[in-house]
């Protein structure tokens, strides 16, 4: 997102790498049905080379973000809807309406 940002605003980018590190956790039995997973956070690492003035290159990383659907879902409390089919017909699953 922020490489086409940046060619739509006309700030030029040599290079654009970025690193995500999730931090998950499991716990529980899936035999005993107390299986949980959860994720305390992530970590974004956005390097940039541009001959651009910084405040250019932080308009577009600023907008990138605020326009990256992943970002905004994650760091917002969306409605998840999940259905199920089993061959072909809807499964009802126990605790769920």
């Amino acid at each position: 997102m922020a490489a086409s940002l940046a060619r739509r605003l006309r700030v030029p980018l040599e290079k654009a790498t970025v690193r995500v590190r999730g931090h998950f956790w499991t716990e529980g039995s899936a035999l005993a049905g107390t299986l949980q997973a959860g994720c305390d956070g992530f970590e974004m690492e956005l390097e940039l080379a541009s001959p651009a003035p910084p405040e250019q290159v932080a308009r577009v990383v600023a907008l990138a973000r605020s326009a990256c659907y992943v970002e905004q879902a994650l760091t917002s409390a969306v409605p998840v809807r999940a259905t199920v089919t089993l061959n072909g017909l809807p499964l009802e699953m126990a605790g769920e309406h």
